[in-house]
């Protein structure tokens, strides 16, 4: 694993790997793995949502514009496409 991807971060390729078995059980490693980079991203944007909202004492709408900010920035968007799959072909 060290290796065979040493350009990439190696966080969601690592959970990958455990999600694999789940995969199998369920029939589709596919859409476990699609499921996985959904929920990661999710996770992202909550952790901004949260973390802007302590910092801002309290305001909503400064968490909201700012995951809305985050999610449609092209670096966000372009994460995806680093590990070649898309989050929109979960459904």
């Amino acid at each position: 694993m060290l290796e065979a991807i040493n350009n990439k971060g190696p966080g969601i390729a690592w959970l990958g790997q455990l999600i694999v078995p789940l995969g199998i059980l369920t029939g589709s490693v596919d859409h476990m793995l699609l499921f996985l980079v959904a929920i990661t991203h999710l996770l992202s944007l909550w952790l901004i949502y949260c973390s802007v909202f302590k910092l801002s004492t309290g305001s909503r709408g400064a968490a909201l514009v700012s995951i809305v900010a985050t999610a449609s920035a092209p670096l966000f968007v372009g994460a995806t496409r680093l590990f070649l799959i898309e989050p929109l072909q979960l459904g």
